[in-house]
């Protein structure tokens, strides 16, 4: 409830994780999702294709650059553990390239959407995170890539996900069951189950 001046404001500010870097390869934003549709709120309805597809590009600048990022991934996450097991996306590094690339195949699994963007474990990552209302403690967060040099940023077509994977909470709730995702990268892309990887 503060702003970035540390003046009282019932709408807070976005902020950065602490202990990731604006150089960084990961950063993590937190905003709060408001009624009036400010801050963070519009995140929410990210899973939609068509949202993405109309806003695929995210604009971020800092005091070092301003700087452009594609959607990846859009998915919702639990903070409670009686809802399932909690998929810890908020990471301030990567300790090897292997670590961030079955990081990114967690964040891939997770997606409601295929935004037809590559990604893998040489590109910098943006985490947008706000609070989302299908259960208690639910999060929204939107996943983006930073623009490659000499990238020419297109649209591309935005579909509905196939097997995207939710907390236990959700099939309880709205049916069907979990897609047996391969344990690792490799077996998924050996099973033609990760084209948006392009290491």
């Amino acid at each position: 409830y503060r702003t970035y001046k540390d003046e009282y404001s019932i709408y807070g500010s976005i902020f950065l994780e602490a202990g990731c870097e604006i150089t960084g390869d990961i950063q993590v934003l937190y905003g709060h999702s408001m009624n009036d549709g400010s801050m963070f709120r519009s995140l929410v309805s990210f899973d939609d294709p068509e949202v993405v597809a109309a806003s695929p590009v995210i604009e971020y600048d800092t005091t070092e650059e301003a700087s452009q990022w594609r959607i990846v991934s859009v998915f919702k996450t639990n903070t409670d553990p009686s809802q399932g097991e909690i998929f810890s996306y908020v990471r301030t590094g990567f300790a090897s390239a292997e670590e961030k690339r079955e990081y990114l195949y967690q964040v891939m699994q997770r997606s409601a959407v295929d935004t037809g963007v590559t990604v893998n474990e040489n590109d910098d990552l943006l985490l947008l995170s706000t609070c989302s209302y299908e259960f208690d403690g639910f999060r929204t967060v939107v996943v983006a890539r930073r623009v490659r040099d000499g990238e020419t940023v297109t649209k591309t077509n935005v579909t509905s996900a196939e097997h995207t994977l939710y907390p236990d909470c959700w099939y309880s709730r709205y049916g069907d069951s979990a897609y047996a995702w391969p344990e690792t990268l490799d077996e998924a892309i050996e099973q033609g189950l990760a084209d948006w990887y392009d290491g």
